[in-house]
């Protein structure tokens, strides 16, 4: 019964016309989208429909989200998706998006634990996705390997391919 009300919805969010400002959004922020035909197109712009509508997003360190934001994201995440069968990164609940690179808090051990060795200092990241969790990714590093792929880093492709590699239950680096 659930699995209908799913489809159903989905079916909604998708007879719903893309919006135009969102085809800019896209064709400013992902460079990739220009290479797809109409038929991939159409199937992208479905996925990021049901994508931004399902999955909750949160504005971190003080970022408000935008459509852009939302949009230029779960393209490059989606963008993944084309030509896979896939349930739309079903083990994505969350999406943290912080404005620019963050240092996470340092891991505290807990209550039974005891430290075996020292514990690892934390270290800058612009991304990090976590088996049984939310993806964090960093706004200004997003925007930048959507514009420009020739640097030949794209964090939400990186991050989002951790996910889809979680799919089986580890990170191994085969979904």
């Amino acid at each position: 019964m659930f699995s209908w009300l799913v489809k159903s919805h989905r079916k909604k969010l998708i007879k719903t016309p893309f919006p135009p400002a969102w085809t800019d959004i896209l064709k400013r922020n992902v460079a990739h989208y220009c290479m797809l035909d109409d038929i991939e197109s159409a199937k992208l712009h479905a996925l990021i429909q049901v994508f931004i509508a399902e999955k909750y997003w949160e504005g971190c360190g003080g970022l408000e989200l935008t459509d852009e934001i939302r949009v230029t994201i779960s393209a490059q995440a989606c963008l993944l998706l084309l030509g896979l069968p896939h349930n739309y990164y079903e083990n994505v609940q969350t999406i943290l998006v912080y404005p620019s690179t963050v240092v996470p808090s340092p891991r505290k051990l807990g209550f039974f634990e005891v430290a075996q060795e020292p514990m690892e200092v934390s270290h800058p990241i612009i991304g990090q996705a976590f088996h049984q969790g939310p993806v964090i990714i960093i706004w200004d590093a997003a925007l930048h390997g959507g514009r420009h792929p020739d640097s030949g880093h794209n964090v939400v492709y990186h991050e989002f391919a951790h996910k889809l590699d979680m799919l089986d239950g580890a990170a191994d680096g085969t979904p």
